[in-house]
């Protein structure tokens, strides 16, 4: 039978005095038929430490002399089977200094004493993970490999630390650990990694080291779901403070340990680091969220948010990481800072959170290296000071793995970089859904781009309307300019590869393309009588045409008479008479001056309207319009048309300057009338 975390925390009976609670979670072993990693739910025991006043005050080293009295100091003790161990206490920023050291029984024999760092990992108040209840304190996990006995001694600093507890994990195994092939592309299921200017290193993902993610609701539903900053603007280089010595196959299980205890014995809401890479060169993925995505973890108190961070497995105070393992690191940092365009060798302004532990005062704007070590930030030694000492190699190399930037980034660079408009970064350089071009979204806007186009920015309300047509994949595609102050000094715009889009503070944002757009280039843009754009392109209610409405007029289109643009007087009668769908129908030419100079007009699939300054606009149409064009339009002697085609008895008639044309209803006769 399979228990999940929730359907399986019960609680046994005391097994001693000293014994609170064992939390047993089951080991399941992948089925057989299984086609990959599966989750592997932890077996976790919790004990409370109570002491015992007649053991003898073993020395240990790095913990107090025998000369001093133990604020605990358990006889050695039978447990189940675990292979990680800690010891936590309630959450008190007044306790320092607590020394913590354990010896444990591996095949029937006992260990040395081993110190446990006091942890110097924590989340940011007022996080999911600060608020859980049960939030504790403690020391860095331990990895002891499988043992079944263990011996605590606590030796008390500044201020006591309150209900002690020794946190042992068994975190299973699985067939799959070791094998990096199970899930080494992060974020496959259900988060696509994309790749920037370097491509994303191999990441044995959650699910290939068999993350039991029900885990992350034990400390409450909220919990279950990740909290993202938005960008990233720096790593950290932490180390796990552990052991040194395990195996390839070993690594899984450590991360399923630690993974545990974070969320177990600390109370936070899941792993704290977002990446761990063990001595092998192995990268796993750390907390849930997605590791191309600015995910909040729990690493660098006080600095949890627009970071992320890198935990090297082991302790490396004194001991060098094997090249494999700086490799690894290198490969990740390039990636990630390559995805939100931070360049390493440079360095970014944080805001400080409330943590008791920081070295800077909540509110104070701090400046980072873009690769910063966790002391950096709080009071610690991590990420040890041989790591710490490498730092500057270890940005050098991710510069070098970089070689350079982007398009994008040069772009963006060009512009003033997050000093400008834009901001900073809100996501990695991504690939867009076309697979064609490449995108940075930033605080004030974006930069697309394309190898036909380059890289160009659109912001504000012109790429809010660009975003509402479909981004590139719309009928705009790829823009082509920046976004632009017009001639005039009133409107911005920007060209795209399928037309353009013009913004004025009375007009708004509104695009033309198409024949639409070059005739209303070739009348000036918007210095032409058309104005501005006050409509985007829209399909006329018959579903033939399309049209644009200026501030000076309108351009029509269809497939058989083309675009030709209206406005004024003349636009107005159309406009009267059912544009399109009246009686007139479509456009077929521009507003034309007559051969006179006197007038304009406008012809239509159905008639012609003329204009004069004494005459005003009129239409003609049907037979009275060819027998006037026979008499010489507006130069014959009739002259221009003083009134639209009317009813009169037996017919219709059309009154012109000098005369009138009339259509008799029964003979289809036509008689010219002079005045």
């Amino acid at each position: 039978m399979r228990h999940s975390l929730l359907a399986g925390r019960w609680l046994t009976a005391a097994v001693s005095a000293s014994a609170l609670v064992l939390v047993l979670l089951p080991v399941v072993a992948p089925s057989a038929a299984a086609a990959g990693p599966v989750p592997v739910p932890p077996r976790i025991e919790t004990l409370a430490l109570t002491g015992d006043a007649a053991l003898p005050r073993v020395p240990s080293g790095g913990v107090s002399s025998a000369a001093v009295t133990p604020l605990v100091l358990t006889a050695e003790r039978s447990t189940t089977a675990f292979s990680l161990a800690g010891v936590t206490w309630r959450h008190d920023p007044g306790v320092t200094g607590t020394q913590v050291a354990v010896r444990v029984r591996t095949n029937g024999s006992w260990s040395g004493w081993q110190s446990l760092g006091v942890s110097d990992a924590a989340p940011d108040e007022g996080t999911a993970d600060a608020r859980t209840s049960g939030r504790r304190d403690g020391t860095e996990p331990l990895w002891v490999g499988p043992s079944d006995g263990v011996q605590v001694r606590v030796d008390a600093g500044s201020g006591t630390p309150i209900d002690p507890r020794l946190q042992l994990v068994d975190p299973g195994s699985s067939p799959y650990d070791g094998t990096a092939a199970a899930g080494a592309r992060a974020g496959t299921a259900g988060v696509t990694a994309t790749e920037a200017t370097v491509g994303i290193p191999p990441i044995v993902s959650r699910a290939g080291w068999g993350a039991d993610e029900s885990l992350r609701s034990y400390n409450g539903a909220g919990c279950a779901t990740p909290s993202y900053g938005d960008t990233v603007k720096l790593g950290f280089v932490h180390h796990t403070d552990g052991t040194n010595s395990y195996s390839p196959s070993e690594s899984a299980a450590i991360v399923r340990g630690i993974y545990a205890y974070h969320v177990t014995g600390n109370g936070w809401c899941d792993i704290g680091y977002n990446f761990l890479v063990d001595r092998y060169g192995q990268v796993f993925e750390g907390r849930a969220g997605g590791v191309d995505r600015p995910v909040i973890g729990a690493h660098t108190g006080g600095f949890n948010t627009n970071t992320f961070a890198a935990s090297l497995m082991g302790t490396f105070s004194t001991a060098q990481p094997p090249a494999a393992m700086l490799s690894a690191l290198e490969r990740v940092f390039a990636w990630k800072l390559g995805s939100y365009s931070r360049n390493p060798l440079a360095t970014a302004v944080l805001v400080a959170g409330t943590f008791s532990g920081s070295k800077f005062p909540a509110g104070q704007s701090v400046t980072f290296n873009v690769i910063s070590g966790h002391r950096d930030a709080d009071f610690t030694d991590c990420p040890g000071d041989v790591t710490y000492g490498l730092l500057p190699q270890i940005r050098t190399a991710v510069a070098s793995l970089l070689g350079g930037t982007s398009e994008v980034d040069r772009h963006y660079a060009a512009l003033g970089g997050a000093g400008s408009f834009l901001g900073t970064a809100v996501t990695g350089e991504m690939l867009t859904p076309d697979g064609v071009g490449r995108f940075v979204h930033y605080a004030g806007g974006s930069i697309y781009w394309s190898p036909a186009t380059g890289a160009w920015e659109v912001h504000g309300a012109i790429r809010g309307l660009w975003s509402a047509r479909g981004w590139e994949t719309g009928t705009l595609g790829y823009p082509v300019t920046d976004e632009t102050g017009t001639p005039d000094g009133v409107g911005r715009f920007n060209h795209f590869q399928g037309g353009s889009v013009y913004w004025t503070p009375s007009t708004q944002a509104h695009e033309t393309q198409g024949a639409i757009r070059d005739l209303w280039s070739a009348r000036g843009w918007e210095t032409g009588f058309l104005g501005y754009p006050l409509t985007d392109e829209l399909t006329t209610p018959d579903g033939l045409g399309r049209y644009n409405h200026f501030q000076g007029g309108s351009v029509y289109w269809t497939p058989s008479t083309g675009a030709h643009e209206v406005h004024g007087a003349i636009r107005g009668l159309w406009s009267a008479l059912g544009w399109e769908t009246g009686y007139l129908g479509y456009p077929v030419s521009d507003e034309t001056v007559t051969q006179d100079g006197a007038g304009r007009f406008s012809d239509f699939q159905g008639g012609s309207v003329y204009w004069t300054a004494g005459t005003s606009a009129h239409e003609v149409h049907g037979d009275i319009g060819v027998r006037w064009r026979g008499l010489g339009a507006e130069h014959g002697t009739l002259g221009y048309p003083v009134g639209d085609e009317r009813a009169v008895p037996g017919g219709r008639q059309s009154d012109f300057q000098h005369g009138s044309i009339r259509w008799n209803a029964s003979t289809g006769a036509i008689t010219v009338l002079s005045n």
